[in-house]
């Protein structure tokens, strides 16, 4: 398995889809690994990355809690 995390793109230049072509980019070179599978570690609310990786064809499989931070 393979994780692709941080993936970001500077404020200027979102919207174009670079982020769309970096995760896409990261998934080849992961199988091109003989990876089997692959993973982001996004809060949902990070609505630009979700964005990316959705577009990126990535679907979301529910959010896991063990690295969360706890709210103070």
């Amino acid at each position: 398995m393979g994780i692709i995390e941080p993936l970001g793109v500077h404020s200027e230049h979102r919207g174009h889809g670079f982020g769309t072509e970096m995760a896409l980019g990261a998934a080849s070179a992961l199988r091109s690994m003989e990876a089997s599978s692959i993973t982001v570690a996004t809060p949902p609310s990070n609505v630009a990355a979700v964005a990316a990786y959705r577009a990126a064809g990535m679907g979301n499989l529910g959010e896991v809690f063990d690295f969360c931070r706890p709210e103070w």
